[in-house]
């Protein structure tokens, strides 16, 4: 049902697969490669679904089946479509959270996001956003303070508003001062 060709059905099926993986992700694991499967589907909302059942079935991972497809996981900032650029943003979290051995790879990753990406200027700026709330919880646990610092100082008066702002508040909550 969720590889169904109509939204509707697979909208559906993916809502409540969401909602229950999250909550129960054993149950799920032994669909691992179905999910992984959903991330070369043509189709970005599929794309996405996959993206976010694999970040849910992590705590379920004893196989350690998310090593063989982290790169290719966490390119996913540079998707085709912007919302499942950021759903994979959102999404690391839930990974790093369970995989703390990932956290300096994708730290490196998004601050590095400008040069690989290809979204529109305002799409960046959107995406960037979402960096930063990972950069907020996982600061104290990286070796990347200094970039960090410099990333949210740099983006102080960002294009989107959403994004300065969240720079502004990474600012204060960080006790950084410019130069």
């Amino acid at each position: 049902m969720i590889t169904n060709r109509y939204i509707m059905v697979y909208y559906h099926c993916y809502y409540i697969l969401d909602k229950a993986s999250s909550r129960n992700p054993e149950l799920f694991y032994k669909d691992w490669k179905k999910f992984e499967k959903l991330l070369d589907h043509e189709n970005s909302y599929h794309r996405t679904i996959g993206v976010v059942m694999l970040s849910n079935l992590i705590t379920a991972d004893k196989e350690k089946l998310f090593d063989k497809i982290s790169d290719k996981y966490f390119m996913f900032i540079n998707d085709r479509k912007i919302t499942t650029a950021r759903d994979c943003v959102t999404s690391t979290g839930k990974i790093l959270r369970q995989r703390p051995d990932y956290i300096d790879k994708v730290m490196k990753l998004y601050l590095n996001m400008e040069k690989i990406c290809e979204f529109k200027e305002n799409q960046k700026a959107l995406l960037l956003y979402d960096m930063f709330v990972i950069f907020e919880e996982f600061y104290e646990k990286t070796s990347y303070k200094n970039e960090i610092n410099e990333k949210i100082l740099a983006n102080l008066k960002n294009t989107s508003p959403k994004t300065a702002k969240k720079a502004r508040e990474l600012k204060k909550k960080f006790g950084l001062s410019e130069k």
